[in-house]
């Protein structure tokens, strides 16, 4: 492995050196990161551009990203498949919400496995996220924020039930089934509508 990464790692740096804005050191930086994870060579370089588009979609340098995204895509217990689609929804959810991507990938290193049994996956999560970071609740704050959610809604003291009985809120459908977080949370933000700063932390507190 560590001949494989002196023999190829220089070539690709120097290949996305040349064609992004980013230098040839830097992709090396960023690849060593990827090695450093776990990532075998072939992976490391197919998961290079991805995290290439992440940091310019995101204004990060390479080091950060390539840190970012292979901690988060752990503790979510994602595969390299998944790469692409993952920081394609952190994109667009940083670029639809009041947060960024690397806000967004400290939430998700605080919420942890927490998350990995979201109904409908990390799109749900991203955009739970983001709607959180629109309620001012950013990077561990609203990660802190939405796994404390996640349990509260799975088991609820008695005070929280009292409040999303109050607010009218459904966290099961008809067959008793969980419904989708982000459901949840539209419904939340339509019984809030009108309530002062105050009024919103107390429920989400």
């Amino acid at each position: 492995l560590v001949g494989e990464i002196v023999d190829t790692f220089p070539k690709v740096a120097k290949k996305y050196g040349a064609e992004t804005k980013y230098t040839a050191t830097q992709a090396a930086e960023a690849l060593n990161f990827l090695a450093l994870a776990g990532y075998k060579t072939e992976e490391a370089i197919e998961l290079l551009p991805v995290v290439l588009d992440l940091a310019i979609a995101g204004g990060m340098d390479l080091a950060s990203a390539s840190d970012m995204v292979t901690d988060a895509m752990s503790a979510l217990g994602l595969e390299m498949e998944d790469a692409t689609r993952f920081t394609d929804e952190l994109a667009r959810t940083a670029q639809n919400s009041n947060t960024s991507v690397a806000q967004l990938g400290n939430a998700i290193l605080t919420i942890g496995s927490t998350a990995k049994g979201m109904k409908n996956g990390t799109v749900e999560l991203s955009t739970a996220l983001g709607v959180l970071a629109n309620s001012s609740y950013k990077g561990e704050e609203g990660g802190t924020k939405l796994r404390n959610i996640l349990l509260s809604l799975q088991a609820p003291t008695s005070n929280a039930a009292l409040v999303m009985e109050n607010l009218g809120l459904k966290i099961y459908d008809a067959e008793g089934n969980m419904r989708g977080i982000n459901e949840i949370f539209v419904d939340l933000q339509n019984s809030m509508d009108g309530f002062n700063a105050e009024e919103v932390d107390k429920v989400m507190n």
